[in-house]
């Protein structure tokens, strides 16, 4: 579950590069992304902008957009996407703060022992307050939130990776658990 996040969060990122927070706009971060990539579709770019900034917490994006805006198309490559993804590599592990998680965490790993016995909630916590199960602190509370109401709800008897995908459904997230 922990490294499917960490890669689905670059597959958002990356979708979302054309996103901005208060740092910039949609309008000039698409720019920046058709001065690298010609081929770049600026109607697609504001869509994915605009969904991207109703996910990720704004603060997370002003830093990501002030790294976008600031590097050369010929530093990294002439690719935008590859831009971005020196952006994210280069923002995402000095991230400081972010969305509480520790709800989240609680109610899955109990619902986890709920579903199955041999679980230890402890080693479950411990597991999910590291590494890639981290990357959800980008996430907006509210977004958080519903994942992990959605969680609470889930039937112990229907794959959690199934469930999961439908909670991001209805919680307009980006997540493919399978």
């Amino acid at each position: 579950m922990k490294k499917v996040f960490a890669i689905l969060m670059v597959v958002a990122l990356a979708a979302a590069g054309c996103g901005g927070g208060g740092g910039a706009s949609c309008t000039d971060l698409c720019a920046k992304g058709k001065e690298c990539t010609a081929t770049i579709d600026l109607t697609q770019c504001g869509t994915d902008c605009q969904a991207a900034k109703d996910t990720f917490r704004s603060d997370f994006f002003d830093k990501m957009s002030n790294c976008v805006n600031a590097t050369a198309c010929s530093s990294v490559t002439s690719d935008y996407d590859d831009i971005f993804d020196y952006c994210s590599s280069t923002v995402i592990p000095t991230y400081t703060g972010g969305t509480d998680i520790s709800g989240f965490i609680d109610t899955t790993c109990q619902k986890m022992k709920e579903c199955d016995a041999q679980v230890d909630i402890n080693q479950c916590k411990t597991e999910m307050s590291s590494g890639d199960m981290l990357m959800l602190k980008l996430f907006k509370e509210s977004i958080v939130n519903c994942l992990k109401n959605c969680v609470a709800g889930f039937n112990c008897t229907t794959d959690f990776a199934t469930q999961f995908d439908g909670c991001a459904d209805t919680c307009n997230v980006e997540i493919d658990m399978k």
